[in-house]
């Protein structure tokens, strides 16, 4: 890439780092993407706040967030931005349960349902209970965090002429809503992605995987992770659907350049070629008429033998 090509693609936080991944964005015409991580952030966001009594709802926010900002845990670092710190003692997490401490001398639990002891509502997102001085204040429903503008960023990468493939682990009905609010038909729930990398690549695709650690013969790895052994990669600051577009808009764009260059390095050396060889075919030609020219008009006053003047050039 030249200088320009790459200063544009490093403003629009992609890094191309070699003609191999530019040439395979021309032919890709199948992206599988993750759902984690690029139709949505990869984390989960607060959908839900009940409390059991309305007046309990600034108690609910703030012991449920204080609490869980001691956990890395998905759920609770969703939840944990409900509120601001607290201070916290006897914090402890419990395994697929929740986490257990002390809020300001209050003894609080977040967590499952079960532990908690109640039945949350039909969801297919996850519901924490919360419990402040062993009452129930309510509880809080979290579900994956969908990108902004998320049907116009997909839109753009239909635009592209490319089909779009949804893979994920998740749950099938969480899968196909996050499938359906970004306008992607395809979706596949399994936990073997390279699997379906593998399918499409047998079927002939020309396959680029987002987010993905699966290759499985893809023709382009984009990620955020640098290169994949040495298969083509393009690195982009985040795998959001805007992000891969102007990567993919960017890498075919300076492929289509590549090849103008080339062919006219390709044309200017024929030309060349031809103007060499026309130039010698004139040249001899010159010396050929003016060879002619002499002996036609010389003559010889002593009238011995002529001696072709040529002849000692």
């Amino acid at each position: 890439m030249c200088i320009r090509d790459r200063a544009r693609a490093e403003r629009a936080g992609v890094r191309i780092t070699d003609l191999s991944a530019v040439e395979a964005a021309r032919s890709v015409d199948t992206l599988v993407l993750a759902k984690d991580g690029t139709v949505t952030t990869g984390d989960l966001t607060v959908v839900s706040v009940d409390p059991v009594e309305p007046d309990h709802d600034r108690n609910l926010r703030w012991f449920a967030g204080a609490l869980s900002k001691a956990s890395d845990h998905r759920v609770e670092r969703a939840v944990a931005t409900l509120s601001a710190r607290g201070r916290l003692t006897g914090v402890e997490v419990v395994d697929g349960m929740g986490v257990r401490g002390s809020v300001d001398r209050h003894p609080v639990r977040v967590g499952s349902p079960q532990w908690i002891g109640f039945e949350a509502e039909p969801t297919i997102w996850t519901t924490v209970g919360v419990e402040v001085d062993g009452r129930r204040l309510g509880s809080i429903t979290v579900a994956d965090d969908v990108r902004p503008d998320l049907a116009r960023d997909v839109g753009r990468l239909r635009a592209l002429d490319v089909e779009l493939v949804l893979v994920s682990d998740d749950t099938a009905e969480r899968t196909r809503h996050v499938a359906e609010l970004a306008g992607i038909e395809t979706v596949h729930v399994t936990g073997d992605a390279g699997g379906v990398v593998h399918d499409l690549v047998s079927a002939g695709r020309a396959v680029a995987t987002i987010g993905l650690s699966a290759r499985a013969g893809a023709a382009l790895a984009v990620t955020t992770g640098g290169a994949l052994g040495d298969a083509p990669t393009i690195d982009v600051d985040d795998c959001s659907p805007a992000r891969v577009a102007d990567a993919l808009t960017i890498g075919r764009a300076t492929a289509a350049r590549v090849r103008r260059a080339r062919t006219v390095t390709t044309v200017s050396y024929t030309h060349l070629r031809a103007h060499e060889t026309v130039a010698g075919i004139s040249y001899a030609g010159f010396c050929l008429n003016r060879k002619t020219r002499l002996l036609s008009n010389t003559t010889d006053p002593r009238g011995g033998s002529f001696q072709d003047p040529l002849n000692q050039w």
